[in-house]
This record gives C-alpha cells, structure tokens and sequence, in this order.
C-alpha cells in the first residue's frame, strides 16, 4: 500500500520519542499483508470479543409527541487484532500507531432503533493501535433514537428508552459482544444535567436473539431511564387548575340578584376545556390516554353540573306559581342543614313565621266580622294574602339559598378529592 508522507503524518498520534521514520515503518509493515474484510480471531474457531462502553454527556432532547429522544453520547469499542502486533524495540519504541477507518477492520455496531444519527468531527476519526493487537475506536455522536414513551402518569411520567447494539452482519460464531471492562451501567459521571428531565439510570443488559436460518446475534441493550421534573407543570397547569376548580364551588355563594351565576360557571367550563386542550397538544394521539385528561375530563363534567344546579336552584328561589314549600323538600332541606351548622333555625324561624301570620290574619278576620262591612273583610283578607304569599317567597329563597350552600361544600369537597386522588393516581399508580 503506497501512500504519501503526508499521510502517514495524520495517522500517528503519539509517538513516546520515537522517530517518525519508525513510525511509517511500522505502518507499512503492519497493513503489507492485511485485509480489512477478515474478522480477526485470536484462535481459529474462536469468535472475535468486542467490547462496548458509552458515556452519556446529554439529553438534548425529548419528543413526546413523536415518541424519541436524542442523546449526545461517547461509544467505545474495543477489541484484539492478532495480526495488529509488533514489539516497540523495532520500531524505536513505537508503541501506539493510529489507523483510518478504511483501513483496518473496525465492528460494524450499530444501534437498531437509531432514526438519525450525526457523527461528531468524523473526518478526524482513527482506530487507535497498541502492541498485542489492542485496538480502540472511540466515536462521539448525536443519536436520535426511538422510546416507548409511557404518558399515563404526566407529568409525574417516567420513560425507559432502548439503545440496542448489535453486529449488523456477524453473528455470535464471529462477533461476540460484552460490556465494557463487565460494566454493568453507562458512565453518568460526565452527564449534563437537563431542565426539563432527570437521568436516573442507563442499564446494559446482554441478550443473544437466535435465528434458524441465519444463526445467533448478540444484542447489547442500554436501557435509559430518565424522569420528568415535574415543578414546573405543577406551577403553570395544575395549580390554576385547581384554584378554578375550587371557584366553581364558591358559585353557589354568589347571589342569585347579582345575575351572574351561570355567566361565571359558563366560564369556568371554558377554562377548564382550554387547560385540556394545551395537555393535548403536548401528547401523541394515542390510546394511552394520561390520567391528567381524565382529570380535567371530570373537572368539566363536575362544572357542567355546577351550571346545571345553579339553574336548578336559581327557579327553585323564583317559582312561578307560590306555594308553600312541600313537607318532602322540607325533610329533604333538614337533612342537608345537618351539613350547614346553623342554617336550620333559619328554616324553621320563616316556617314558625309563616304559620303565626296565617293564624293572626285567619283571627283578626273572624273577629273583625261582625264589626266591619263586607268590603273592609275583603279588603283584610286581600292583606293577609298577600303577606302570606311574601312569607312564602322568602320561605322558598332560604331553602334555596341553603340548598345552594350544602351543594357547594359537597361540589368543593368532591373537586379537592378528585384532585388528591389525581396526584396520588399520577405519583404512585
């Protein structure tokens, strides 16, 4: 193999103090019988041990929606060449020599669910060479690469992703893969953390997958594992949820006069469907629906119902036709009070009102027959309906105001348990 001097000047990249005619020397010698597309054995039958090692440097990215990360990783492989030898005593002490790619037989490794992959500085690349056959081949790179993104429990959501190594073209009988130096984890300890998510670990785990027809591949699978910080959507998304879902309770607190109950309930359904409609965009379309939807699924169904009671209760305080309030309600109405500490007496005072004005008209009227005319009876009678009637209107506004008030404790209490159940479903389930 002829080459120029120059050439040989970009292959060595350390020398000890050797001579650089040595160097060229030992390079011509050891590529004169050479071939690349050999796998070389340290015995005949015996396959050629790799060894593989990755240090994760940084999440770059994380896409939820197309279900892959990017990672900024270094990868090591190592293995022995016998026909790479020579004793450094010959060659004035060389005892490292750097080959290009496309000169030696480099593993042909690749990581089966990488989408892209961006080598880092390539053109400088070289296979490193030691006395004894030891060759070093360290490639920096941005892998894009496919995860089984597990969405249920965002944003409390924990994904592990699979980088798996294999032989492209060589099964077990030439290529046998390993961790390196039996490592059982990546190298962290030069890791940049991320905003957005946490490095929990990165895992190897050796599988050999076994074909019929063309025999046994080992896989060298990297399992990562990274954990979303979850502050930050707790701040901007939960939290403002919560305070509208807490405000749809004080909705039955609003007076009925004021005229704008069903406007505010109206806009809390809205906010809470704009809050579900942002989670939406930052997922995929899956069936893997996360807990969160549901949560604001129910938040809306729960408001929904809030409007409704508020229309319910608004013609219960205004009834077209005044009628004493039904024993039924009445019982029903006591029952809720026990709820409401103190809003009973008020029940009871308006109906022990209501009785003692009936009674006093139903007495003043008898009493004043046989004094007054038959125009000045009608006329008290006329009075007395019409206070009682009033008795009455004021009778069905207290127990709908109290109705109101028992629904909104209930409405309250049963968002904040939808909400504790959510985070404790999200955290834990």
């Amino acid at each position: 193999m002829t080459v120029t001097y120059l050439r040989y000047f970009t292959l060595i990249i350390m020398l000890h103090g050797a001579d650089c005619a040595a160097a060229v020397d030992l390079h011509r010698d050891l590529l004169s019988n050479y071939s690349r597309s050999i796998v070389p054995r340290p015995s005949p039958g015996e396959p050629c041990r790799v060894e593989i090692g990755t240090t994760i440097h940084q999440l770059v990215d994380v896409d939820i929606v197309s279900m892959s990360i990017q990672l900024l990783i270094w990868s090591y492989i190592r293995w022995t060449d016998p026909k790479i030898d020579w004793d450094p005593a010959e060659y004035e002490g060389t005892d490292i020599i750097a080959f290009e790619l496309d000169e030696v037989f480099v593993p042909d490794i690749v990581i089966g669910e990488a989408l892209d992959m961006k080598e880092i500085a390539r053109r400088y690349m070289s296979v490193i060479a030691r006395p004894g056959g030891d060759m070093r081949f360290e490639n920096p790179r941005v892998v894009k690469t496919l995860c089984s993104i597990n969405i249920r429990n965002y944003p409390f959501d924990e994904h592990s992703c699979l980088l798996s190594s294999t032989s492209w073209g060589f099964d077990k009988s030439h290529i046998d893969i390993y961790p390196l130096h039996g490592d059982s984890s990546a190298d962290l300890s030069y890791f940049e953390p991320n905003s957005q998510f946490e490095m929990l670990s990165a895992n190897w785990e050796r599988l050999e997958n076994v074909f019929p027809e063309d025999g046994t591949f080992v896989e060298l699978n990297l399992y990562v594992v990274i954990r979303r910080y979850p502050f930050f959507y707790i701040v901007n998304l939960l939290f403002p949820t919560y305070i509208i879902g807490i405000l749809g309770g004080c909705v039955f607190y609003l007076p009925g006069e004021s005229g704008e109950k069903v406007g505010l309930a109206m806009a809390i359904v809205l906010a809470l469907t704009v809050n579900l409609l942002m989670v939406s965009e930052k997922l995929p379309e899956t069936d893997n629906i996360p807990i969160i939807s549901y949560f604001f699924v129910a938040s809306i169904g729960m408001s929904a119902v809030c409007v409704m009671l508020n229309v319910f209760t608004m013609n219960l305080a205004n009834p077209v036709h005044v009628e004493p309030v039904p024993e039924r309600l009445k019982t029903f109405v006591n029952l809720l009070s026990c709820i409401m500490i103190g809003h009973k007496k008020e029940i009871d005072k308006a109906a022990e009102s209501v009785e003692v004005t009936v009674a006093d008209g139903r007495s003043q009227t008898n009493s004043a027959a046989p004094e007054q005319t038959k125009s000045e009876v009608s006329a008290s009678t006329y009075e007395v309906s019409l206070t009682t009637e009033e008795e009455m209107m004021k009778d069905w506004r207290r127990t709908a105001r109290l109705i109101e008030r028992a629904i909104g404790v209930i409405y309250t209490v049963a968002f904040l348990v939808l909400a504790v159940g959510f985070l404790i479903l999200s955290k834990y389930g």
